[in-house]
């Protein structure tokens, strides 16, 4: 028992000093855009507003509810910092399975904490993307380190679901672990229940925006929109140059050929 408690002192260091690396950020003024859109839109929805209807940002809705729960810019940075901690954690767990080195997995905790908390790539910023890349480690870690069974897949797809509804692109890292898995086992039973899960879970959230009639907004901000917004070009063919559409069109390539050729 002992030397389990000493073998996690080097790991509770690490979440200690990604914390203290942190705090700084606990005590920023109000001057990122949209932090303070965020924050006006958790507002208005504690007063009884209906996202996408009342209200609009061009991103998909969980990020809103989070800064919902107490729409105070304390609130999300300390809420994005939990989220970095229990991210660098899986980390750790996903690289210790794989390099089966304790040095490896603390040194790969320690970067992730470090660039997810550096000012330059905006880590102290409460955006979604320090917000998904828990779920997505999270449920790396599941499809890596175990045998996916029922269970599991359920799990694995709550845990897309939760990061999709944050990010769109948050896709695009599960659609790399569907790959990792199915090259690795030859199997891919376990996503059609993590698919289903997802259709499932997404199912209500259709639902209540047809219901209070924002449906389409629903889905103009948090696809469409994000599609639009990272494009760079304009004209007919303007999809063309829209980098999500270019990387979604080589993995869809990538996936039909491995299953075509694992197939044969």
């Amino acid at each position: 028992m002992n030397r389990f408690i000493k073998s996690l002192y080097p790991l509770l260091i690490i979440l200690v000093a990604i914390l203290f690396l942190r705090i700084p950020s606990f005590f920023e003024p109000h001057w990122y855009g949209d932090e303070g859109i965020y924050l006006a839109i958790g507002q208005a929805m504690q007063k009884g507003a209906v996202l996408y209807r009342d209200i609009w940002d061009n991103k998909p809705p969980l990020l809103y509810l989070i800064y919902a729960i107490s729409p105070t810019l304390l609130w999300a940075k300390v809420s994005a910092t939990i989220f970095v901690l229990g991210t660098i954690i899986f980390i750790y767990k996903i690289t210790k399975y794989i390099l089966k080195e304790d040095c490896f997995a603390l040194l790969a905790m320690t970067l992730t904490g470090v660039l997810l908390s550096l000012p330059i790539f905006e880590g102290t910023i409460a955006n979604a993307e320090l917000y998904f890349t828990l779920p997505i480690a999270i449920g790396a870690y599941i499809v890596i380190a175990r045998s996916v069974t029922t269970k599991q897949s359920i799990l694995v797809g709550f845990l897309f679901t939760v990061a999709f509804l944050l990010k769109v692109p948050a896709v695009f890292d599960f659609i790399g672990l569907f790959l990792a898995y199915f090259i690795i086992h030859k199997n891919i039973k376990p996503f059609f229940g993590i698919g289903l899960t997802f259709i499932i879970l997404l199912t209500p959230i259709i639902l209540y925006f047809y219901l209070n009639h924002a449906l389409g907004d629903f889905i103009t901000a948090s696809f469409s929109q994000n599609a639009s917004y990272v494009a760079v070009d304009t004209g007919p063919l303007s999809k063309l140059s829209n980098p999500l559409f270019v990387h979604a069109g080589m993995l869809l390539v990538v996936l039909f050929g491995l299953i075509i050729l694992f197939v044969k």
